[in-house]
């Protein structure tokens, strides 16, 4: 059974998108996606929503955007080559493109980015103690 997406806010406050069993949604503000959006606080390539056994999975594609590091994560030449890259690909280091960055918190990131879920920070009460743990190691 299909269930309906709703946007509650920002500027496509009130649109709709439908899911469907094992069909993958992408939101994003790029053309190229099923579920175009305006919000410039998103990503060209946000997320994928998909319907599995009546249970909503959200996979994060792109919306980290780039912020640390002036550059996505994981680029290709067309949407189906970035696709591919983030679903397989293993992200540049930060401190490649941003030097600056210290290398524990450079760890934090890698580690909300991870593909397997188990291997991601499992709630945010868990990456806030890590960020204070490493904001006490940074600040001695």
């Amino acid at each position: 059974m299909p269930k309906d997406l709703h946007v509650i806010s920002g500027p496509d406050a009130g649109h709709m998108f439908r899911l469907f069993e094992n069909n993958p949604l992408m939101l994003g503000r790029s053309r190229h996606v099923v579920a175009p959006l305006k919000d410039l606080q998103i990503s060209r390539v946000h997320c994928e929503i998909e319907l599995e056994d009546g249970q909503v999975h959200v996979t994060d594609l792109e919306s980290g955007g780039g912020t640390l590091t002036g550059k996505p994560p994981f680029e290709g030449n067309s949407l189906v080559e970035t696709i591919v890259k983030i679903r397989t690909g293993i992200p540049a280091k930060l401190r490649q493109f941003q030097p600056s960055i210290p290398d524990r918190f450079e760890a934090i990131v890698l580690k909300l980015i991870q593909k397997r879920l188990e291997d991601r920070f499992q709630s945010a009460a868990e990456l806030l103690k890590e960020l204070q743990r490493i904001a006490k190691i940074l600040s001695k």
